[in-house]
């Protein structure tokens, strides 16, 4: 149907498409409140909306693009059984269909392309996040005993911040063609807009090299230095590289997606 599009472009299509979904996946976890937190190795950990988003990004794309290659975060899905059918994503996002693609990716082959999925980059943060969404005191309470991620400096600081970070959450999916980055999608299943006067939930941002981007506005750049880095995972020689820097701002924030999401 779309096959006079070029293959670049609609596999970005798909991508939005798909990344809208495994935005819902992670709510739809978190709402569920059963996070099957696991641990992969000293402090990585890894939850259920990690896993089924995965599943549902890999196995959409899959179908629609048998000869791509798909690297996951998270590894050793692949004998967790079949992917139910509402996770299979058949849609194409039809405005990203509209792009005129660059001369030099209109010849993509799929065999060309790498895929690299992050299904659920902030785990630590959205995890805090569903700690702050348990209303009962006790509930919250224990919850936080068992927690792997949050001292109780955190905790307390979490008790000032509503639902804790889960705005820093996001879902990553990014494209190479010959070993070159070439596209990407990073998708906000917590970002609070309004669109026509109603309240949305979520939002997707998409770049193409030699396109542009698209899914917010850009802003015009401050006129003064802005940082942002690691709010978790800092050490003496990150901290005085922020000193050298002698930025105006320094924004402490999780995730690598939400980092750059900020700073556009």
């Amino acid at each position: 149907m779309y096959g006079s599009v070029p293959l670049i472009v609609r596999l970005l299509a798909s991508s939005v498409s798909v990344a809208n979904r495994a935005g819902k996946i992670v709510r739809d976890v978190m709402s569920k409140g059963e996070l099957g937190i696991v641990e992969k190795g000293k402090d990585d950990y890894q939850t259920e909306a990690d896993r089924s988003a995965q599943r549902c990004i890999v196995a959409s794309l899959a179908a629609q693009y048998p000869n791509l290659k798909i690297i996951g975060e998270e590894d050793s899905l692949e004998d967790e059984g079949e992917v139910v059918s509402d996770w299979l994503v058949n849609e194409i996002d039809k405005e990203i269909l509209k792009l005129q693609c660059p001369p030099n990716l209109q010849e993509v082959k799929e065999e060309d392309i790498v895929v690299w999925v992050d299904p659920l980059d902030g785990t630590s943060e959205y995890t805090q996040g569903a700690l702050m969404l348990k209303r009962d005191p006790w509930e919250r309470w224990k919850m936080y005993l068992t927690h792997p991620f949050i001292s109780m400096k955190w905790y307390l600081s979490l008790l000032q911040n509503n639902y804790g970070f889960l705005e820093h959450v996001t879902v990553l999916i990014g494209i190479a063609v010959n070993e070159t980055p070439v596209a990407g999608v990073i998708h906000q299943p917590y970002y609070k807009n309004i669109v026509e006067g109603d309240k949305k939930i979520g939002r997707t941002i998409w770049g193409l090299h030699g396109v542009g981007v698209g899914g917010f506005t850009p802003a015009p750049p401050p006129e003064s230095i802005v940082i942002t880095t690691t709010r978790s995972h800092s050490n003496p020689v990150v901290e005085e590289a922020l000193k050298v820097m002698n930025a105006s701002k320094v924004l402490r924030v999780g995730g690598a997606g939400y980092k750059v999401s900020i700073l556009l």
